[in-house]
């Protein structure tokens, strides 16, 4: 089996777990986030205060997302084959990422846990054959950093017919 990973992280870092000599409490968060929100990847003071005070003060680490063709068991019907997995860390918790075409925003959609991170491999179910013109994919990963910033993974093409064979 052929697989194509490619990865790719945004350049936005998150500190937001209170630790010792940083803001300890809602009212040393509220002053960190005056300062400090624009390097945290806030659009604004009260995205910031509300991210913290909403318990989103968990993820730390770039935003990245990482997208593999491959082929797996699906993620919501494990005895039937799928194609394409996502991985992404320092997400916005309870945000989607959707893994589509390069040209389109919609697409398979995947939430973002607790802790900023999404892990679901076989997204897009394959059939017992593909229909010409439809065989090659240029797809991609969308999700959004706790900043609101955009992360986006490189984009992956694949060739269906590495698993199953032309329609006749």
């Amino acid at each position: 089996m052929k697989t194509a990973f490619v990865a790719v992280s945004a350049v936005v870092i998150m500190f937001l777990t209170p630790t010792a000599g940083v803001a300890s409490s809602n009212a040393d968060w509220a002053k960190r986030c005056q300062v400090e929100h624009a390097s945290l990847g806030y659009r604004n003071v009260g995205q910031c205060v509300s991210t913290y005070a909403r318990g989103g003060g968990t993820v730390t680490g770039p935003a990245s997302l990482t997208l593999t063709y491959e082929m797996t068991a699906c993620a919501a019907f494990p005895q039937v084959q799928c194609i394409w997995s996502v991985q992404g860390s320092g997400l916005d918790p309870g945000s989607k990422v959707v893994v589509g075409g390069v040209d389109v925003l919609h697409g398979a959609e995947a939430t973002v846990g607790t802790d900023g991170t999404v892990n679901v491999r076989g997204l897009f179910m394959l059939g017992d054959c593909v229909n010409p013109g439809f065989e090659i994919h240029h797809f991609v990963a969308r999700g959004v950093a706790p900043g609101g910033a955009a992360v986006t993974s490189e984009v992956v093409t694949g060739d269906v017919t590495q698993f199953v064979p032309l329609c006749a």
